[in-house]
């Protein structure tokens, strides 16, 4: 896959989203092997300011830092484009200024990286609003709502891992309930995480999965032995045999008839 199609993994930045999108454009950017410039870790060459200084360097020294400096505009404009086409307009117009991709993930960290109210709300919005269905990997909730928390962590705003357990659990489909039982049963209220939630949901998709799936299985065989009652080859054999028969049986009733008029004839004449 290609960079440009990989690109559109990444989501577009529009300020509330910084860090789903730090992650994703990280991991886009380490799969060119680029990394380093956005972190800084390549520097640009530059020639001597001053003409003395410029006259000391050699031809090949003036060549190499040459090749140099075109090496690192072409790589770095190329994960500058990158970062860019990933920015909302209004974001992209504000940041115009910044000509590397270092200068230009720095400014986006400082300006939109920092924990405020509203995006820790978001978070915390998102574990109370996200429900767990039977007919989806549960294990989508989870990553969610692990994320969301590590965040609200990170904030100084740590929610209580007993609270963060019982919000799973009040997120279960009704098919589901009786999870709540077992957890609480099975774990005391200080010893209560969000893994104890995590690992008892997973078990219970996965034996459903197993048990319809082997019923789904079992209905599709089923099936095809109703299709195979009305096997046309079968259907062409017994009216070929049948086709037969009244052939044999309308040949022999001619003969007869042909005997008949044989022995009248005979008989007319011998009169």
């Amino acid at each position: 896959m290609s960079s440009t199609n990989n690109a559109s993994l990444v989501p577009v930045l529009d300020g509330t989203n910084y860090r789903q999108w730090a992650v994703a454009m990280k991991a886009l950017i380490q799969s060119t092997g680029m990394w380093a410039y956005p972190e800084g870790k390549v520097s640009r060459e530059y020639f001597p300011d001053s003409d003395e200084e410029m006259d000391k360097l050699s031809t090949a020294r003036k060549a190499e830092i040459l090749a140099s400096i075109n090496e690192f505009e072409k790589n770095d404009g190329m994960v500058l484009g990158q970062i860019t086409l990933r920015l909302s307009p209004t974001i992209q117009q504000n940041h115009q200024h910044c000509h590397t991709s270092a200068s230009l993930s720095n400014t986006l960290l400082a300006t939109y990286g920092r924990s405020t109210a509203s995006t820790v709300f978001k978070d915390f919005k998102d574990c109370l609003n996200s429900r767990i269905t039977t007919n989806a990997d549960p294990q989508i909730y989870f990553d969610k709502v692990f994320g969301a928390y590590a965040h609200m962590k990170a904030a100084d705003v740590a929610v209580p891992p007993q609270l963060q357990a019982m919000i799973a659990l009040a997120a279960l489909p009704q098919k589901w309930e009786m999870l709540i039982s077992v957890v609480t049963g099975d774990n005391p209220l200080e010893d209560l995480i969000l893994s104890d939630v995590h690992t008892a949901v997973i078990t219970q998709f996965q034996a459903d999965s197993v048990r319809y799936g082997s019923k789904q299985h079992n209905a599709n065989k089923i099936s095809a032995v109703k299709r195979k009652r009305g096997d046309p080859n079968w259907c062409n054999q017994q009216g070929s045999s049948q086709q037969q028969q009244q052939n044999q049986q309308q040949q022999g009733s001619n003969g007869q008839a042909k005997r008949k008029c044989g022995k009248r004839a005979r008989q007319g004449q011998s009169g």
